[in-house]
């Protein structure tokens, strides 16, 4: 961009003339934004992450195993029907 032309990266500016312009036409202008955050992060967050992580993998596998075993009664189930 040019120099003359940085005013418009600012949001708030943007807003300004989409709001001042949008009132004379029929279809709504919009105006997508994205906001970032930075957030300083410390070992121990991370740490707590992780073994939020593990803990979320844990339960995922132990549902896992829940499934098989009652699909293998099921299927067992199944088989003593069929005899």
């Amino acid at each position: 961009m040019k120099d003359d032309q940085l005013e418009f990266l600012d949001e708030k500016k943007c807003k300004d003339i989409i709001r001042k312009h949008s009132e004379f036409i029929q279809f709504p202008i919009e105006l997508y934004v994205e906001k970032t955050e930075e957030k300083e992060v410390t070992d121990e967050d991370d740490e707590e992450k992780r073994k939020r992580r593990r803990m979320k993998k844990e339960r995922l596998k132990k549902k896992e195993i829940r499934k098989r075993r009652k699909r293998r009664k099921l299927r067992k189930f199944i088989m003593n029907m069929r005899k």
